[in-house]
């Protein structure tokens, strides 16, 4: 009750922060523009090929078919059984079956990309989960984050310790007297305007 979201989808978490250039709102993950679902790489359906039988006939007058135009006929039979309906009533009889190859379009998400409309995984389809955890891709994926050990956050964006940073979240922060830009693409340095007057 009272949140805000961006596509009805993505959560504002914080608004109005203080930065260079103004302000800035923080959302809880990535929000990607409409015109881009349509040059992104992401779906990598497969074209599969089932067997299927063709329409049962008696095997001594006519050769057994496809059901479908688009199949392909193999050298394969198959016994069935057919019905024929006369004054008698209706009779079952053993009959002939063509085996048929059909192709088929599995629906398939590419990797880094989840769910029923293959968006990509958060940190980006090229580096999912920023590189430092696993996304839970594909069709039947969730879009989750399983973030390696030193590592947090909605795309793996934060170190999991406070006050170190650098690329592998193993360096310490030299601030003392103020706030750490830490992370691991922060410097290690105090931010500015952190440091404690006469620091």
């Amino acid at each position: 009750l009272g949140q805000i979201q961006l596509n009805e989808k993505v959560t504002i978490s914080q608004v109005n922060i203080p930065c260079s250039t103004g302000f800035y709102h923080h959302i809880e993950s990535v929000l990607i523009p409409s015109y881009m679902d349509k040059i992104l790489p992401n779906r990598c359906s497969e074209i599969l090929t089932k067997e299927v039988k063709g329409i049962c006939i008696n095997c001594h007058y006519g050769t057994p078919t496809c059901p479908q135009p688009g199949d392909v006929p193999t050298e394969k039979t198959t016994v069935c059984t057919y019905y024929s309906s006369s004054w008698a009533g209706v009779k079952s009889f053993s009959g002939c079956s063509r085996i048929c190859n059909r192709e088929v379009k599995a629906p398939k998400c590419c990797p880094g990309f989840y769910g029923a409309d293959c968006i990509p995984c958060p940190g980006g389809y090229r580096t999912p989960c920023n590189g430092q955890g696993k996304c839970s891709d594909g069709i039947t994926g969730t879009g989750l984050c399983f973030c390696e050990s030193d590592y947090m956050g909605t795309a793996c964006e934060q170190c999991r310790q406070k006050d170190v940073f650098g690329p592998i979240c193993n360096e310490t922060c030299t601030c003392l007297y103020g706030h750490c830009d830490d992370g691991p693409k922060g410097t290690g340095t105090c931010k500015n305007a952190t440091c404690q007057q006469g620091r």
